[in-house]
């Protein structure tokens, strides 16, 4: 069977019916066995552009959605072991550096550009982490997210606190604002406190500081996994004062939306040497 790639201007239908074919199946199925684990820090840009080539997603710098038909943002999203029993966002989801010029012009988060173009239709695939051999990690799950009226309301007075401390010439804190769905955090591996070369940026926009901290917009993994839990209407657990789904109950959700997937060889155009499994 010759493979047949959905392209960036799928039909939202064509998007579901691919991301469905992947359900069960590892990184390695979708890469003829590719995969170089010797150097983790590329893994996280890898796995994206094993799944962006999937979807037959040419490479390029377009600032425009990934699937531009249905203005879809695609994230490729680690879920890692917990306890045993439960499944855990292994890192938060990030949506962009923080342009002070822009936030400090800007009242209402809509009118954020990064936001409005990464932050409202999130396509969100969810791949299970394997530590010891990352070729085996598994897809278990999609899902098509924008926030809804009630957490629009939650976002902007959240993003009114970040914009407060910008207009007050304040450094970001995470303990003052943005904590729940719309959250600040530091790059480059600095702490917001660090002197460190590139923790900060000159000509930045910021109507008070001169040289603010380089910052990020990004969504914490705490609510990452309410979201995870809603879209696969499951039942959140709390253990050790955290929040977990558990990995029987998604991967249940997960056979049953794989049930009636078309086969994987449609799309990557030969049959894959894996069955499908749901066992962690």
């Amino acid at each position: 069977m010759d493979a047949k790639p959905i392209g960036r201007d799928a039909t939202l239908e064509e998007i579901r019916d691919a991301s469905d074919a992947l359900l069960g199946h590892t990184i390695a199925d979708i890469a003829g066995g590719d995969i170089d684990d010797d150097d983790p820090t590329k893994l996280k840009g890898q796995f994206g552009e094993i799944l962006e080539d999937y979807y037959g997603m040419d490479p390029d710098s377009d600032p425009l959605p990934d699937f531009r038909k249905e203005r879809k943002e695609l994230k490729c999203k680690p879920l890692k072991i917990s306890w045993g029993d439960y499944f855990y966002p292994k890192e938060p989801l990030s949506v962009g550096i923080i342009d002070y010029g822009e936030v400090a012009e800007t009242e209402y988060w809509r009118g954020i550009e990064k936001l409005e173009k990464k932050f409202l239709n999130l396509f969100i695939v969810w791949f299970v982490h394997d530590d010891d051999n990352r070729a085996d990690s598994r897809f278990i799950w999609w899902q098509d997210w924008s926030p809804s009226e009630e957490f629009e309301e939650q976002i902007q007075s959240e993003y009114e606190s970040v914009r407060e401390q910008v207009l007050n010439g304040e450094h970001l804190s995470e303990s003052k604002a943005g904590n729940d769905i719309l959250q600040t955090c530091p790059k480059h591996n600095s702490d917001f406190s660090s002197f460190e070369q590139g923790s900060y940026m000159v000509n930045s926009g910021h109507p008070e500081l001169e040289k603010p901290e380089i910052r990020s917009w990004r969504i914490p993994t705490r609510f990452l996994v309410r979201m995870l839990a809603d879209d696969a209407d499951l039942e959140i657990k709390e253990h050790a004062g955290t929040e977990y789904v558990e990995i029987e109950s998604l991967c249940n959700r997960s056979a049953e939306r794989a049930s009636d997937a078309p086969p994987l060889s449609k799309y990557i155009g030969e049959d894959s040497s894996q069955p499908k499994r749901f066992e962690f």
